[in-house]
């Protein structure tokens, strides 16, 4: 992971991959996205892949993993 995608609030929103994929979170889990992992960390993201108008490939994160740790972090989407 390169760095973390920003609301326009300045709030945590994602990550951003080195394959230039931008995992997406809702804002509540921002802050704990943030907590789990940071610039440099290895992760692997699973969740609903799509490419945005903008040619940006987007990924909808379930759970976001710390390849050296093995630990996880499962992501909590609110009711649609």
């Amino acid at each position: 992971m390169i760095g973390y995608d920003h609301g326009r609030r300045g709030e945590v929103t994602g990550l951003l991959l080195e394959d230039g994929t931008i995992v997406k979170v809702p804002p509540h889990e921002g802050a704990r996205l943030s907590a789990f992992a940071g610039p440099g960390d290895t992760v692997r993201a699973d969740g609903m892949r799509h490419l945005t108008r903008h040619g940006e490939t987007h990924l909808r994160a379930h759970t976001v993993t710390d390849t050296a740790t093995g630990e996880s972090m499962s992501i909590h989407h609110p009711a649609r």
